[in-house]
């Protein structure tokens, strides 16, 4: 099967609309947050400890203690 074809099964009726260089671009964009997340876990320890945030802190920096 076609990965954008298996792509579009992934996303069911939500694919609907789109072309598919908009599936494709999608995709890509899913994997880098995916590889991001990912990397963002890791680099905590993965211990499940994952401090939650809001997007009121997006934009903040971090204060040192």
């Amino acid at each position: 099967m076609d990965e954008i074809e298996e792509f579009k099964s992934f996303l069911g009726p939500l694919a609907e609309g789109y072309n598919e260089a908009e599936l494709r671009q999608l995709r890509y964009e899913m994997h880098a947050m995916a590889e991001l997340l990912l990397d963002i876990y890791l680099d905590k320890g993965g211990s499940g400890e994952v401090e939650k945030s809001t997007s009121a802190h997006f934009d903040t920096p971090k204060k040192e203690s």
